[in-house]
């Protein structure tokens, strides 16, 4: 039971990153376009992963060790590489 909590609640912090990732990418680029195509990716890739390993239960299953930090570290620098982009564009937009 103990367990089971502590990743629902993991769960309630990824949702709200993502939320507020949806909520800020909106706010710097005033369309909902980029949100709705991040939305569908992540969608789909969870579905893509189901169908794939259906006996997966979560990531751990999938990868994990080296592979998964470097997956981790990757995801990483693609969010703040992405992060600087939004400033960018974003910034010259507005002068």
């Amino acid at each position: 039971m103990i367990l089971n909590l502590n990743s629902q609640i993991i769960w309630v912090f990824v949702d709200l990153l993502i939320l507020f990732l949806l909520a800020w990418t909106y706010y710097k680029t005033g369309s909902l376009i980029p949100c709705i195509l991040m939305h569908v990716l992540n969608n789909s890739l969870s579905v893509y992963l189901s169908i794939k390993y259906p006996e997966a239960e979560n990531m751990d299953d999938l990868i994990n060790g080296t592979p998964y930090l470097i997956v981790l570290f990757g995801s990483i620098l693609l969010f703040i590489g992405i992060i600087l982009t939004m400033n960018h564009l974003t910034s010259q937009k507005q002068q």
